[in-house]
C-alpha cells in the first residue's frame, strides 16, 4: 500500500510538472501578449496626452489669433470709417469752395457777357483809338485786377469728380480768356483774336456741351459767354453728385477726359493777366 501511495505521489508530481511547464507554456505568450499591448497602451496614452497638450496649446493660440485679428479688425474699420468721414467732409468742403470760386468768377461772367456784344473785327480795326480804350478799360474795371488764390480752386481738384472739375476748369478759362482780351483791347492792341487758341477754346467747350457742338463751330469767339449758363448749370449737377455720394459712370470720365485733354493745350488761365 505505501508503494502504491508512493508511485502515485510521483505520478502526480510529475502530472504537475507536466501541467506546469504546459501552463507556462501557454501563459508566457499571453503574459507576453498582455504586456505588449499595455506597453503600446502607455505609449499611445502618453503621445495622446502630448497631443492633446498640443492640440489645447493651438487652441489656446488661435483663440489669442482670433482675439488679436479681430481688434486689428475692428481697428482698421474704425480707421477706415474715420477716414471715410473725414474724406466726406473735405469733399463737402471742395463743393462749397467750388461753388464759392464760381462766385469769385462771377465779375468775370459779367465782363464776358458785354464782350459778347462787341463786333471784335471793327474794335480790332481801330484799337488806337483812346475813346475805345477808355470804354474796355470801363469794362475790364467790373473785375478786380487782383484775384484771391481761391479762384481757380485747384486745391479742390483731388476731392471733386474728373467732370466737375472739368466743368469749372472750362468756365473759368472762357470767362478769364474773355477778360484777357479785353484787357488787350483797353491797351489798344489790334490783334487780341490772336491772343487766345479760338480752335481750342471751341474744342473745350464742345468736349463739356456735345449738345451743342455744331453751334459751337459756327459762333464768333465773342458768343462763348452764350455757353456759360449751361457751364454753370452742368457744374451744380455734378457738384450735387458729390453731396449724394454718386459715383460717375464711364461717360461721365470719358467727357472729363475730353475736356481736360483740350484745356491741357491752353496756358494756364488761372489769373487773368494784365
Amino acid at each position: 500500500m505505501g508503494d502504491i501511495a508512493k508511485g502515485l505521489f510521483y505520478v502526480t508530481r510529475a502530472d504537475w510538472l507536466s501541467l506546469l511547464a504546459l501552463g507556462i507554456s501557454i501563459a508566457l505568450p499571453i503574459i507576453t501578449l498582455a504586456g505588449r499591448k499595455w506597453f503600446i497602451a502607455q505609449i499611445e496614452r502618453g503621445v495622446q496626452h502630448k497631443f492633446d497638450q498640443k492640440i489645447e496649446k493651438l487652441r489656446s493660440e488661435l483663440r489669442m489669433s482670433e482675439t488679436e485679428i479681430s481688434t486689428l479688425r475692428a481697428q482698421v474699420f474704425s480707421g477706415a470709417g474715420k477716414r471715410g468721414e473725414l474724406l466726406d467732409k473735405r469733399r463737402f468742403l471742395a463743393v462749397d469752395n467750388t461753388w464759392a470760386a464760381m462766385g469769385t468768377l462771377a465779375p468775370y461772367r459779367l465782363v464776358s457777357e458785354m464782350f459778347m456784344r462787341i463786333d471784335l473785327k471793327v474794335v480790332e480795326a481801330d484799337a488806337s483809338h483812346p475813346n475805345l480804350q477808355r470804354f474796355f478799360g470801363a469794362i475790364a474795371g467790373i473785375a478786380p485786377k487782383e484775384v484771391s488764390p481761391n479762384l481757380s480752386a485747384r486745391a479742390e481738384q483731388l476731392y471733386l469728380s474728373p467732370l466737375a472739375w472739368a466743368y469749372f476748369h472750362a468756365y473759368q478759362t472762357t470767362v478769364l480768356m474773355h477778360f484777357t482780351m479785353i484787357k488787350g483791347l483797353e491797351h489798344g492792341l489790334s490783334n487780341v483774336s490772336k491772343l487766345v487758341k479760338l480752335d481750342r477754346l471751341r474744342e473745350i467747350l464742345k468736349a463739356a456741351l456735345p449738345k451743342d457742338a455744331k453751334f459751337i463751330d459756327e459762333c464768333e469767339v465773342t458768343d462763348f459767354a452764350l455757353f456759360l449758363e449751361d457751364l454753370e448749370k452742368a457744374l451744380a449737377v455734378e457738384l450735387q453728385k458729390i453731396l449724394d455720394g454718386r459715383e460717375a459712370d464711364q461717360s461721365d470720365l470719358a467727357r472729363a477726359r475730353a475736356i481736360e485733354a483740350a484745356l491741357k493745350t491752353l496756358p494756364d488761365t488761372s489769373q487773368p493777366r494784365e
